[in-house]
């Protein structure tokens, strides 16, 4: 899947705990979005990705797991653990770990295909 990835201005995070969780330095919470432009989850990335990302079109997710549901995820979405990768000789390399939110209909028009991770 491809993603648009726009900076946050924060760097707390919020899980389904009642606690906050401080990204730490060097990480960034980017929002992905899709062509729509309607916010499909985040990802977090080392800092070097802000100048890496500016003007940059979309970026290549995988789905890696099925994430826990929450009470407010819409019915006919499903949330996924999910890694950017990058493209190093034929070679797909992590850039970053986040969550997406993938609706029946996204995951029918997707592309669906075998990645060799290195």
């Amino acid at each position: 899947m491809h993603f648009q990835l726009e900076l946050e201005t924060t760097a707390v995070l919020r899980y389904t705990s009642l606690e906050t969780e401080n990204t730490g330095n060097g990480l960034r919470r980017f929002t992905l979005h899709d062509s729509t432009p309607q916010e499909r989850g985040w990802v977090l990335l080392n800092d070097r990705w802000i100048e890496v990302l500016m003007g940059a079109g979309p970026q290549e997710f995988i789905l890696l797991s099925e994430a826990s549901r929450r009470a407010d995820t819409k019915p006919d979405s499903r949330e996924y653990n999910a890694m950017m990768i990058i493209w190093k000789d034929r070679i797909a390399e992590r850039a970053g770990l986040g969550k997406v939110v993938v609706n029946t209909s996204m995951a029918r028009e997707k592309e669906w295909k075998e990645i060799l991770l290195g």
